[in-house]
């Protein structure tokens, strides 16, 4: 690894660490005993790494170091007394004594990982607890003890988590019967076996889920322009993988989180009705309070996805119910917005289909509750977007422009909430008759759509047909309103921008160019008595 890595390695990760993490790491580097010279030596070196920092807040109030460009050349000059090779090598040198103890800081500070443990964070010490008694040779202890935490085990919320809990628990248990006893020929490992093989069941469910959820996500970025079936995949082989799980599942009918899951999982299988996603929020709703909230998280927010991804194909209002079914399911259980923040992308969707549903009380309710927990520096300029979608659906189009049509609401880092936002702006513009203005309009998009390099262009074809189609559409109408036109032709080019519309593979929006298509079209008719 040549220093400039090294360098660049290291103070990459130091930015990573909140400024109170910093501290901690600070004494950590200092604890060590009996001192060494790299140890002395990177004590020196982190605070001096520090003093050339710029402290930053993140959009909640989190404090960060941030580097400015030449600091590892400053430090050089600044500890070693020269910018030679030789000064560069050694501040290479150290800096990488200090990422390897950076490691070994976050390795040993990180006994609640998120994603390697397999067992909750208030359980750990538990069985590090038991553990140490048993090998004490405390038997009464233990027992004792044990005894109190399958107790608590009983009254806790199922999960796979704790499940992984119940298994090691059992594994202490079964060593200690055979310390108790050391004539005891057999003990029963049917407990043990019962929980481990529910914890990997449910873990392989999970894990098949994701991966389905994932060809999903990469079907939608491709966006081919085809109608993909990204369940397939997860049924492949002589004996379709949904044959399988459904004999393995059949062994524990009784545990409903192994049954919700298996109901996920054969969402993604499968196409599957209404009625089966219904099923599923109507399970959820009878037991939440007896399942841990990252169970249940990971369930509605796996139906989620899926009931978004038939609204975005069909626009059904049964799909949109549905939706609106489990977020009021996870307001109930405090897990709409779980933890301090929400992304954008998040925030938005669940306003929209808010408005689609037509439950626009409920979506206002939602961004006074919520959006407090948006990042600061875009706060403002998102509720204005969530306030203009409730406010075009709800058929108040000159204030929905209000909210929309600002400079600063320009959101230059991404692409495409930007271009929601437009086609938005556009959509309101065409309701509220603006149809000059939006014809301008319409141009220079289109024009901008040519000349940029930053969009896939799997993603821009969608919006430039729907741009294309409105354009037809808006100077039909114009071009009307200002030319007396033959009946015949203007009905013949009605019927052409339908099928173009029609047609189209993959078109945003497609459900409303057609009705603004059908209610010209009636209005023509009517007025010229056809």
């Amino acid at each position: 690894m040549s220093d400039k890595l090294e360098n660049r390695k290291f103070l990459s990760l130091l930015s990573c660490l909140e400024m109170k993490e910093i501290k901690e790491f600070k004494a950590f580097l200092k604890s060590a005993s009996p001192p060494v010279e790299d140890q002395k030596q990177g004590v020196q070196l982190l605070a001096a790494t520090i003093k050339e920092a710029k402290k930053q807040k993140d959009d909640f109030g989190v404090s960060y170091l941030v580097f400015p460009a030449g600091t590892s050349e400053k430090l050089a000059s600044k500890l070693y007394g020269h910018t030679s090779d030789q000064g560069r090598n050694a501040l290479g040198q150290h800096f990488s004594y200090l990422r390897r103890a950076l490691q070994r800081f976050v390795a040993e500070r990180s006994a609640a990982s998120e994603i390697m443990d397999i067992v909750p964070t208030d359980f750990i010490g538990e069985l590090r607890y038991l553990e140490f008694l048993q090998k004490r040779g405390q038997s009464s202890f233990f027992r004792s003890h044990l005894k109190n935490l399958k107790e608590r085990l009983d009254n806790e919320k199922r999960s796979e988590h704790l499940l992984r809990v119940l298994s090691l628990t059992e594994q202490l248990e079964i060593k200690q019967r055979i310390k108790d006893d050391t004539k005891l020929k057999s003990v029963s490992c049917t407990q043990l076996r019962d929980y481990t093989e529910k914890a990997n069941l449910l873990s392989s469910l999970k894990l098949h889920c994701t991966m389905a959820s994932l060809e999903i996500s990469r079907a939608v970025n491709r966006c081919s322009g085809k109608e993909t079936h990204p369940q397939g995949s997860i049924s492949e082989g002589p004996q379709s993988k949904a044959d399988y799980w459904q004999g393995q599942v059949k062994l524990y009918e009784q545990e409903v989180l192994i049954q919700l899951w298996y109901g996920v999982y054969m969402a993604y299988a499968d196409e599957r009705s209404l009625a089966h996603y219904d099923s599923l929020i109507s399970l959820v709703e009878q037991h939440h309070e007896s399942i841990a909230d990252e169970e249940l998280l990971g369930i509605t927010q796996a139906v989620e996805g899926l009931c978004l991804e038939r609204t975005r194909n069909q626009d059904d209002q049964e799909w949109r119910e549905l939706l609106l079914r489990i977020y009021k399911q996870l307001h109930k259980s405090q897990l709409l917005v779980p933890g301090k923040s929400i992304s954008i992308r998040s925030f938005v969707n669940k306003i929209n289909e808010y408005a689609k549903a037509k439950n626009i009380e409920w979506g206002h309710e939602f961004i006074e509750q919520y959006s407090p927990k948006l990042p600061g520096n875009s706060r403002d300029k998102i509720v204005g977007v969530g306030e203009a979608i409730l406010l075009f659906e709800d058929g108040k189009f000159e204030m929905a422009i209000d909210r929309l049509n600002v400079p600063d609401l320009l959101y230059e880092l991404d692409h495409k909430l930007e271009n929601n936002r437009i086609i938005l702006l556009f959509k309101s513009f065409y309701e509220a008759n603006k149809l000059d203005h939006l014809q301008h309009q319409l141009d220079r998009r289109l024009a901008s759509f040519a000349r940029t390099t930053k969009l896939v262009p799997g993603y821009v074809k969608p919006s430039k047909l729907f741009l294309q189609a409105l354009r037809k559409l808006t100077k039909l109408r114009v071009d009307l309103d200002r030319n007396k036109r033959d009946p015949k032709a203007v009905l013949a080019s009605i019927n052409k921008q339908r099928s173009l519309i029609l047609e189209a593979e993959k078109i945003d929006n497609q459900k409303w160019l057609l009705e603004k298509v059908e209610i010209f079209e009636a209005r023509f008719i009517e007025e010229h008595s056809l």
